[in-house]
């Protein structure tokens, strides 16, 4: 016959509760989710680890990730760019332009990256197609202060650039 002023509903997926006058309590969940349906997530949400969101997905308001891990220093060429351990962006610094860069191999048909080059005058070029990892091979040049986005195609083996700015 409902709860209780103050006490939480039964619903499992309103773990975290609210009371009848509106209080929200926090939820932490550690093992893994699975939804199917619509699923609506309001105020603050952190999602941290693997995280894999698929079909139709909607995210709006402010959108906050947490700090990319450590710039890897790209230092010669032939160079591989290692994927980030969490999230899709990847920083890069080189203290010069260098060619012959590669991108390590995607792990899921679909899979977001954006890397940055943060260094204010230096180019980074991949290598051909075959050995970059990139379609557009040595045609992919990341330039100083510019990010690119890839997607990955496991059919083809090969990360594509979106928006053809690279």
């Amino acid at each position: 016959m409902g709860n209780p002023v103050g006490a939480a509903h039964d619903d499992p997926w309103n773990e975290a509760g609210t009371d009848i006058v509106g209080t929200a309590r926090p939820v932490t969940r550690t093992e893994n989710v699975t939804q199917s349906g619509t699923l609506a997530v309001s105020g603050t949400t952190v999602l941290s680890g693997a995280t894999t969101i698929s079909g139709a997905t909607v995210l709006s308001g402010a959108t906050v990730r947490s700090a990319p891990p450590a710039a890897q220093a790209i230092t010669a060429n032939d160079t591989e760019i290692t994927l980030p351990t969490g999230g899709f962006t990847k920083e890069v610094t080189n203290d010069g332009s260098y060619t012959g860069i590669i991108i390590a191999a995607g792990s899921v048909d679909g899979q977001l990256l954006c890397i940055f080059n943060s260094t204010a005058t230096n180019t980074l070029t991949m290598a051909t197609a075959a050995t970059s990892n990139v379609a557009n091979g040595t045609s992919c040049v990341l330039r100083a202060l510019e990010a690119a986005l890839f997607i990955w195609d496991s059919g083809a083996s090969r990360w594509f650039a979106l928006g053809g700015s690279v």
